[in-house]
């Protein structure tokens, strides 16, 4: 799921896809904790991972979500009232199961980046206006699950982290660096997160292990 202020009205609502229904579903907030009937919109297949942001330049939160079944990624335009146009698919890779939004390439535009668990993470450069270019594919282990998007080391651009399931391990792509490196985490991890762990000031990679059941760290270091 994904938090945002979807109506403008200053309270957070919420997102979320349906796993194996071919829709994503809208939940506005009422600055209670308190969430209205659902709305249901369409979408391009099966989903479990979905991202916010304004991808076209109207101040208007927009939603993509990623699709295993269908090979892509659904983007749906926000009209700023909390309701949404019909999706456009974008073409990704097999098996696209997770999705982030980031202006990768500094030009001040959000693009898409997808994980693929045919083994590859799928960049789709944003073009301003809401639609996206052609899928920029790049190889890691197979069996990835999930991305995450973050300055790793503090050069300014943003770098690429994403959890490979079957290859048991974390892939990371710095940015302007041609080969990822991969860090073996022993375990099957299923999703990933970023953030400063152990208060050193330096981003470290937080996952969660579906096989044991368990949540796996790897700690940067200074």
């Amino acid at each position: 799921m994904a938090l945002g202020d979807l109506n403008q009205d200053g309270i957070l609502d919420a997102a979320t896809t349906n796993g194996s229904q071919s829709e994503v579903t809208i939940f506005l907030g009422d600055g209670t904790g308190a969430l209205s009937t659902p709305q249901v919109y369409p979408a391009a297949g099966t989903s479990y991972s979905c991202a916010l942001g304004d991808l076209n330049g109207d101040g208007y939160p927009d939603l993509v979500a990623a699709h295993e079944s269908a090979n892509s990624a659904s983007v749906l335009l926000g009209n700023g009232d909390g309701t949404f146009a019909a999706y456009q698919s974008y073409a990704t890779d097999l098996a696209c199961a997770g999705a982030a939004l980031a202006d990768i390439d500094g030009d001040g535009i959000l693009d898409l980046l997808t994980a693929n668990r045919i083994g590859s993470v799928s960049t789709l450069t944003g073009n301003g206006d809401g639609t996206f270019a052609a899928a920029d594919k790049r190889q890691v282990p197979a069996g990835s699950r999930d991305l995450a998007v973050r300055d790793l080391n503090a050069d300014g651009r943003l770098d690429i982290v994403c959890v490979n399931s079957n290859g048991r391990d974390v892939t990371v792509f710095l940015a302007g660096s041609a080969n990822p490196q991969n860090f073996s985490t022993g375990t099957d991890p299923y999703a990933i997160t970023v953030g400063d762990l152990n208060e050193d000031g330096c981003p470290d990679l937080a996952f969660v292990n579906r096989g044991n059941r368990s949540v796996g760290t790897l700690l940067q270091q200074q």
